[in-house]
């Protein structure tokens, strides 16, 4: 069960919510004064969104969002994934994170020196896919001259934007209107444990 029958009255970690606008901020290059010349605001208006604040720290008209978007077109040419979308979220092996013929196309020593790094591990680290849902919209999406009536949507955890609203008070006080979807104890556990895994990964220069 990817989301909960019977959903909290409060906003959690990994809820699906609508109605909040997201902005991005876009400069050609840093500058050291404080006013740059040359910037713009780049404001988009989501579907659905996901909570990133841990449920402790929502509150004090603040909230961490991130954007559901569509599937990526080319993860459906992998058949690992397209049995169960779900999986991008969980460890799998280096050969069920390829499609056949790429992984086809590898010579020995990659094959295995892949297989041979800790094994399973996440892979597309930064996307999460949410499941579909009767109360989430449906869109189409191409694949090889086929049209595909798509559920599932996907948060990249580079997309976090940074929400002010003075009716997010703490995760009881909330315009819970807004809210669409809570996540299973389980599927939270497992964004959870992804996003730790993003963002904790110690880069090689910095190992002992």
């Amino acid at each position: 069960m990817f989301y909960e029958t019977r959903p909290d009255n409060a906003f959690r970690f990994g809820d699906i919510v609508t109605g909040f606008a997201l902005s991005v901020p876009q400069l050609e290059s840093p500058t050291p004064s404080s006013h740059p010349k040359d910037y713009r605001v780049a404001l988009t208006y989501p579907r659905y969104s996901v909570v990133l604040s841990p449920c402790c720290s929502i509150g004090h008209s603040t909230i961490l969002l991130s954007p559901l978007q569509q599937l990526l077109r080319n993860w459906f040419g992998n058949p690992y994934f397209v049995e169960d979308f779900s999986r991008i979220n969980r460890p799998m092996s280096a050969q069920q994170s390829l499609p056949p013929e790429k992984w086809a196309e590898l010579s020995e020593p990659e094959k295995e020196k892949r297989l041979d790094f800790r094994n399973p591990a996440y892979a597309l680290r930064e996307y999460f896919v949410y499941d579909q849902h009767t109360l989430l919209s449906t869109y189409e999406l191409k694949w090889k001259g086929e049209t595909k009536q798509i559920g599932h949507y996907v948060i990249d955890f580079r997309r976090v934007h940074k929400v002010e609203c003075p009716m997010i008070k703490s995760p009881t006080e909330c315009p819970l209107n807004a809210k669409v979807l809570q996540l299973s104890v389980d599927a939270r556990t497992q964004l959870r444990e992804k996003i730790s895994d993003y963002f904790g990964k110690v880069p090689t220069e910095d190992q002992t």
